[in-house]
């Protein structure tokens, strides 16, 4: 069963998956790191529509959504094997910044055992686009440096600066 996202505002994540014939219904399941503890957010009749709004979400986080299908009959309910987790951030509502420590590295995907795509000098300056964490709970920022996307961990860049745009307006003197 295919399980994606099909709108991502600051607070809110709308998953969506196909309808699937002879079921009772579904169970969307959240967690916010890819092997914690996930926690059923909803229950879903067949027959309705096929996608979910989760709502009042933390800016800028990242969450991991699982599906699965139930039967009911006879008094039994029996469950489908759950969908593959499926990931997504909120987007975020501020700019971020980060400067990163001397020998930084920063990697494609999130972990050290994917590529990596350089390592940072001191005091490099990266936009950050989300925040997550690893399957050991560790922080990692997803971030922008020099065109390129990819993940550092938390413990080696400081967020250098937070700001919300308020206005279009700027004057300069």
């Amino acid at each position: 069963m295919d399980l994606a996202p099909t709108k991502t505002t600051t607070k809110n994540i709308t998953m969506a998956w196909g309808a699937l014939n002879d079921i009772t219904g579904y169970e969307l399941y959240r967690s916010d790191s890819p092997n914690g503890a996930y926690e059923q957010i909803t229950t879903i009749a067949a027959g309705a529509a096929t996608q979910y709004k989760d709502r009042n979400l933390t800016s800028g986080q990242c969450f991991y959504y699982k599906v699965r299908t139930y039967k009911e009959e006879n008094g039994t309910i029996r469950y489908g094997e759950f969908s593959p987790a499926f990931y997504i951030w909120t987007k975020l509502d501020y700019t971020r910044l980060a400067v990163a420590e001397d020998g930084a590295f920063i990697y494609k995907g999130l972990g050290t055992d994917t590529e990596l795509l350089t390592e940072a000098e001191g005091d490099t300056i990266m936009t950050v686009t989300y925040y997550t964490a690893d399957e050991t709970g560790k922080s990692w920022y997803r971030i922008k440096i020099d065109g390129e996307i990819g993940f550092v961990r938390g413990s080696e860049v400081t967020i250098a600066k937070q700001g919300k745009v308020t206005t279009s307006k700027v004057n300069v003197r």
